[in-house]
């Protein structure tokens, strides 16, 4: 490999990086541009947190059932331990669903859909 040889693979790379830079560049165009907002920092806050209908779908039901199966599995295992059947059972479930419902209610509250 020449002289010659080296300052090609050197240009192909450097062609490589701007090509790159210029397509980068281009794509947060269009994407600020479809979103619509600036080019600002995120700064992680949940209430500024911009949801897709499905996602915000599957946000919706993950937390209803989460809350749900916590407060069962909870109330099974206080009968369990005390002894008491049906009684823990159905307290921890209603907790559960209120809990779920709750967290259901911040998720909407704070979507942008």
């Amino acid at each position: 490999m020449g002289a010659q040889d080296d300052l090609n693979v050197s240009s192909q790379a450097e062609q490589g990086a701007d090509s790159f830079n210029k397509r980068l560049a281009d794509a947060e165009l269009r994407m600020r541009g479809k979103s619509g907002k600036s080019d600002s920092v995120s700064t992680g806050n949940e209430s500024n947190a911009d949801y897709s209908a499905f996602g915000l779908a599957m946000r919706i039901g993950t937390e209803m059932v989460a809350a749900l199966v916590v407060g069962v599995v909870m109330g099974y295992g206080l009968d369990r331990l005390c002894g008491t059947k049906p009684l823990f059972l159905i307290l921890f479930s209603l907790i559960g669903g209120a809990a779920g419902m709750l967290n259901v209610w911040r998720a909407v509250k704070n979507a942008n859909v």
